[in-house]
């Protein structure tokens, strides 16, 4: 019983995010990097109905509405950006010493579905 309230729970918790508007920061001082996970985590896929239903997943930068200096895409999702820094550790130091990420940072979206646990392997 303990599980069925807490799984009814976490489908609040992905409404409640889902709704929550991100005010765009306004920033001239500093560098701003953006990384965009480009897969659905776990809970996601779990409950992938659910999140499609509260509309579509939008990847590009400009639809984050953020100010930014640079972006680059990640294989990652969410979760794995914490996990997983050897996949965009490098980045990140390239950006803090030159403002930029590197050339090699990717540009653009994934063309995959976003769903499908991909193994490292696989990419």
């Amino acid at each position: 019983m303990q599980l069925v309230l807490w799984l009814k729970g976490i489908r609040f918790i992905i409404k409640d995010l889902a709704e929550t508007s991100y005010p765009p920061i306004e920033n001239d001082s500093i560098q701003i990097g953006i990384i965009i996970e480009s897969k659905a985590t776990k809970l996601m896929r779990i409950y992938k109905k659910k999140t499609l239903q509260m509309g579509p997943i939008l990847w590009g930068v400009n639809d984050l509405n953020q100010d930014h200096d640079d972006y680059f895409y990640t294989r990652l999702d969410h979760n794995e950006m914490y996990s997983e820094l050897g996949v965009i550790g490098n980045e990140i130091f390239y950006f803090i010493h030159n403002g930029t990420f590197s050339t090699k940072a990717k540009r653009e979206p994934f063309d995959w579905d976003a769903f499908v646990p991909y193994k490292k392997e696989d990419l």
